[in-house]
């Protein structure tokens, strides 16, 4: 071998950067100290937690209402196809009577 040349000396160092890095992790994860903060958010007791008993009470009610929601809902939207079926019967009929008017030409 003639010498040491620029890619001997890239790897080497790269080598020797990457075990310091590990003896560094390792020495401070082996000395370095561990500060524990006070912990900066309130932890209380709340006395007005919904119980279950509560919840499913609510719930029950919660349910009611949306079935009777449902039920008026249901009754409008077939008052609304009842106006609209109405509305379809009576433009078919005018659409008949302009075709026909169509078919006999002018006078």
């Amino acid at each position: 071998m003639d010498g040491i040349d620029g890619v001997q000396i890239a790897v080497g160092g790269s080598a020797l950067a990457i075990i310091g890095g590990i003896v560094g992790k390792y020495i401070q994860a082996r000395f370095g100290r561990t500060e524990i903060t006070p912990n900066p958010i309130m932890v209380q007791r709340q006395p007005d937690l919904v119980d279950k008993p509560d919840c499913e009470v609510r719930m029950s009610k919660i349910e009611k209402r949306i079935e009777h929601l449902e039920t008026v809902t249901d009754k409008k939207l077939g008052d609304i196809h009842e106006k609209v079926n109405a509305c379809a019967t009576g433009v078919s009929a005018i659409q008949g009577f302009i075709e026909a008017l169509k078919m006999k030409g002018p006078r």
